[in-house]
């Protein structure tokens, strides 16, 4: 199973409630083997990718 979960932004641009929550669902996800990625919006012009705690974020 794959999961995708998307938002206008992500750590760490930002970090209120929506995305901690994102945060903890993509990590909780992960942790149980499912390959989980978040793909955000970001003021950098250049691609972002990342490993946050066994999930990807884009």
């Amino acid at each position: 199973m794959k999961i995708l979960h998307f938002f206008k932004t992500y750590w760490p641009d930002t970090f209120g409630g929506v995305e901690r929550t994102i945060h903890a669902i993509a990590e909780s996800t992960a942790r149980h083997g499912i390959e989980t990625q978040v793909l955000s919006l970001s003021r950098t012009p250049e691609e972002n990718t990342q490993r946050l705690d066994g999930h990807v974020a884009q």
